[in-house]
């Protein structure tokens, strides 16, 4: 799907490759973290916790904002019908 869609466009080929990588970063800090229930981890190693969020937050940049982007969509964040 969209991965050989992006194949075809300018950008579309790097965004693929660092998708990829940072789908690797994030699984790396996840292996990361001790064999502990989530909630301990958070206690007790929180600078791995932080660092697996700051992975999900560099990768959730790919799909807001360079995906749709090359996708030629725009993301609204409110509906504007009056809810």
């Amino acid at each position: 799907g969209f991965e050989e869609y992006l194949m075809t466009v300018t950008g579309g080929e790097q965004l693929i490759n660092d998708t990829k990588a940072s789908l690797e970063d994030i699984w790396n800090a996840y292996n990361a973290l001790p064999e502990s229930s989530f909630a301990d981890n958070i206690v007790n190693d929180i600078n791995s916790v932080e660092a697996l969020y700051q992975d999900f937050t560099t990768h959730t940049r790919f799909f807001k904002s360079d995906m749709s982007s090359l996708l030629g969509i725009s993301i609204t964040f409110n509906s504007g019908d009056g809810d």
